[in-house]
């Protein structure tokens, strides 16, 4: 699995996007513990005027990581959703230190790698949406009955091939792309994540078109933030079983706003082009901070 990143600040004078690729990282004076049930990366698009958004950004990228691999449960969907809360109350008490930092808050989208899948009835990994409830017991156990299985086909034609785990979590606006290996080679990209946005909520209602959605004046007004004022907001968590070849992408609306998913695939179908690359292609028409992390597995 090769993991890279790279984050431009575009036509902006502040670069209020973060990232972590689950590097050394240290919990007080301990260093933090393997990494053998799966390590976290993530990416941050912080808010709240150029400092605040980025301290934002950046602490919610630390608590996460810190406490993703503090937190003992078993499933990565919770524990991606403890991370997320962890990166919340962070926020929540740099306000709470400086109150004129109230508003600074962030995206967050994360993926847990290397992490064991549950598998569906037919034995198979499955491609599986679950929304979780950080206020809600419920969602904190386990998740078993409220996986959504899908078909199994792909990797029935795919057999033998060794598959790994992947789980997505996200609040905000900031995307995850999935892109899986056809049996002939080419890549279907999709995006996994829902945007917690005004226009992203219009788009799935109907309201408005993609292209009305492009020209909105509220195209960046999120409905869904880590750090802003109230409680933990909800996380929507995804589990995704990969093959060799598969790619992920992590990016900030400044990326995914200036290449459309047509571009980014033919970009992805060369296995030499990465992060760098990605956002290299994208500034030409960037109208904010671009910013990607790509997993090729």
């Amino acid at each position: 699995m090769i993991v890279t990143a790279h984050s431009e600040a575009g036509p902006r004078a502040d670069n209020q996007d973060a990232y972590h690729l689950g590097g050394t990282l240290r919990l007080g004076d301990e260093p933090v513990p393997d990494a053998s049930r799966g390590r976290v990366v993530l990416m941050a698009d912080g808010m709240g005027g150029a400092a605040a958004g980025e301290e934002a950004s950046r602490a919610a990228c630390d608590a996460a990581a810190r406490e993703f691999y503090r937190c003992t449960a078993d499933d990565p969907g919770l524990r991606l959703v403890s991370a997320f809360d962890a990166a919340h109350s962070q926020i929540r008490d740099l306000v709470r230190e400086d109150p004129r930092r109230e508003g600074m808050g962030t995206t967050l989208v994360a993926l847990a790698l290397d992490a064991p899948l549950p598998a569906c009835q037919c034995g198979h990994l499955t491609d599986a949406r679950m929304g979780y409830k950080p206020d809600a017991e419920a969602a904190r156990k386990a998740i078993g009955p409220h996986h959504t299985p899908i078909r199994c086909t792909r990797y029935a034609k795919h057999a033998g091939l060794s598959r790994c785990g992947i789980t997505v979590a996200n609040v905000g606006d900031s995307r995850c792309y999935f892109g899986s290996r056809a049996v002939d080679g080419s890549l279907n990209l999709r995006q996994v994540t829902e945007d917690h946005s005004v226009v992203g909520k219009g788009l799935r209602r109907g309201r408005i078109t993609a292209e009305q959605a492009a020209r909105s004046p509220v195209r960046h007004v999120v409905t869904r933030a880590v750090g802003t004022r109230g409680g933990p907001p909800d996380v929507d968590v995804f589990q995704l079983s990969c093959l060799p070849g598969d790619v992920l992408i992590l990016c900030s609306d400044g990326l995914w706003e200036a290449l459309d998913e047509g571009r980014l695939r033919e970009l992805l179908e060369d296995p030499a082009v990465d992060a760098e690359r990605l956002v290299r292609e994208a500034l030409p028409r960037a109208t904010d901070n671009a910013t990607a992390v790509l997993v090729r597995v």
